[in-house]
């Protein structure tokens, strides 16, 4: 890109709207000790965090636990590596532990004594309701059990009930909440008699713990117990069932990125080879899980060699994040790879997923890319991933002349595709990247920009403000603004004299960024006075 070219760009990125910016700040040093994950024991984690929710396996041995940081709705896990005279030891991050409910041993208990098992959506609301029970009487009438946060029920815990004689289910009073119980209605209704409880006088995204806060009683709840109605798994019976029904289309997110990306969604996102797209999507899927908008990020790497992968620090990166980033490389790769993460992905085994191929020309096994048969074959398998509730982001390439390669199928079965246009500043180690919207089913953005600094692992994206065809009209408009209050006689003169004559294009120009660029007042005798807006000034 020419200099003054690259030097517009740069300055237009100056007005713009803030979508967001992240940084992957560097795992600590600290944190290892002899080569070593830092051990913690209980009484450590308990003064260090607000909470901490231990997992034990149904001979009480403590496998995993989850804490609560300080003053955040923030979780982390650690998994027990060690016991030492009743003192359990811990270390960060998950390591290939069985997944457990938070009180499968009163599940059994449950089981032996048939009794019945209540289901409460979180570790705090089950801890809760057992003190509620406790100070009742009737902590040997009832269990209590939760399969942890929302993305977090799979659908073999279900078996567990196996034996219970019956199951309540308190949701939280959200739409997220009462799809998810509904789903584990669904799947433990085989076992035992699931029935669903409404409790009443909350507000939205309250729930039992806050029921008991208002003063709900064991006696009011144990009536809603007794006047529940079995859940019954719903078949379908004739056509109007697979009518659209109210609820269908919840979605919790509606942006994972304002404007941008789509919680549940495909999108393409293209340019020349080196163009920075793998950067983006590393980054922007750290952002994303720092967020808490999404569980986990897999990125499915059939493109970038080892040293590649060494230089951008993936191994800390995925280290950093816990077991929510997982990066699966090229030279893991085989041909049964997509095979082993659609069963994942149906048993919702890593929650809500942002997905990345990359790149889609690298995972076509041998098909031809030009081929719409094997194009629309690949796309079906990328949207049946979306469909399970994840979002997927495909990188691809283009011609040398600057358009997408291979077959438009992979634009016309995704949501959205991007056209990725960057522009290198070696000096100061970052990328000035554009980004065009080719294709929108969802209400994206037309173009937005940013810069991506390699050195720091940082992006900072927005939303263009200017169309990138006005940009030397505007900055034109703008430096001279710079110099002070002018009237709009005086600005058109200065348009003219920049090669601007015709006065209704120049008329239609100001007005356009009138009150994104500049603003204006009236003058004496009624005149126009533009000055720059408070946030353009340089």
């Amino acid at each position: 890109m020419p200099e003054s070219k690259k030097s517009l760009y740069q300055q237009a990125f100056n007005r713009r709207r803030i979508l967001f910016y992240y940084t992957i700040k560097r795992v600590e040093k600290t944190a290892k000790e002899g080569g070593k994950k830092k051990m913690l024991s209980t009484e450590q984690l308990e003064k260090q965090y607000e909470k901490v929710y231990i997992y034990t396996d149904e001979s009480k041995n403590s496998l995993y636990c989850k804490v609560r940081e300080k003053g955040k709705k923030k979780f982390l896990q650690f998994t027990c590596v060690n016991s030492e005279n009743g003192i359990d030891y811990w270390q960060h991050g998950l390591n290939n532990v069985t997944r457990l409910l938070y009180g499968e041993v009163d599940l059994v208990k449950a089981k032996a004594l048939l009794k019945p098992v209540i289901v409460t959506e979180g570790e705090k609301d089950t801890d809760n309701l057992k003190a509620f029970l406790s100070e009742a009487g009737r902590e040997e009438e009832y269990f209590v059990v939760t399969h942890g946060g929302t993305s977090e029920w799979k659908e073999e815990f279900a078996e567990k009930f196996k034996g219970v004689p019956a199951t309540y289910l308190l949701p939280d009073n959200d739409d997220v909440g009462r799809k998810l119980i509904n789903k584990i209605a669904e799947d433990i209704c085989k076992y035992t008699t699931a029935l669903i409880i409404d409790l009443p006088g909350l507000e939205e995204k309250e729930d039992v713990s806050n029921w008991m806060e208002l003063g709900g009683s064991i006696e009011e709840l144990e009536k809603l117990f007794n006047d529940a109605k079995p859940y019954k798994k719903k078949n379908k019976t004739c056509f109007m069932d697979y009518v659209l029904k109210p609820g269908d289309l919840d979605i919790p997110e509606e942006w994972l990125i304002n404007g941008v990306i789509a919680p549940e969604t495909t999108t393409v996102i293209y340019s020349k080879a080196g163009g920075g797209k793998s950067y983006f999507t590393l980054l922007t899927g750290g952002y994303l899980i720092e967020q808490g908008k999404i569980d986990t990020v897999i990125y499915m790497d059939n493109d970038n060699s080892r040293q590649a992968l060494s230089k951008r620090k993936i191994e800390e990166i995925q280290e950093k994040f816990n077991g929510k980033f997982l990066y699966i490389p090229k030279f893991k790769i085989d041909k049964e790879t997509f095979n082993f993460l659609e069963k994942e992905l149906e048993n919702k085994t890593f929650g809500k997923c942002f997905i990345v191929i990359d790149s889609i020309r690298n995972f076509l096994n041998g098909k031809d890319p030009n081929s719409d048969r094997d194009a629309i074959s690949f796309m079906d398998t990328i949207n049946k991933w979306r469909d399970l509730g994840n979002t997927v982001i495909l990188l691809h390439h283009t011609r040398k002349d600057g358009e997408i390669k291979n077959n438009t199928s992979f634009i016309d079965y995704a949501d959205t595709c991007y056209g990725l246009f960057t522009t290198k500043e070696t000096e100061k180690k970052r990328l000035f990247f554009e980004f065009k919207n080719k294709k929108d089913r969802i209400g994206t953005l037309e173009e937005f920009s940013g810069f991506l600094n390699y050195d720091i692992n940082s992006i900072e994206m927005a939303e263009n403000l200017v169309n990138p065809e006005d940009y030397e009209f505007t900055n034109i408009v703008i430096e001279f603004l710079e110099e002070g209050e002018k009237k709009q006689k005086e600005i058109k003169e200065y348009l003219k004299e920049s090669g601007y004559t015709t006065t209704d294009y120049n008329q239609r120009m100001i007005i356009k960024y009138t009150g994104v660029l500049w603003k204006y007042e009236r003058g004496e005798k009624n005149a126009q006075i533009y000055t720059l807006l408070p946030d353009k000034l340089p």
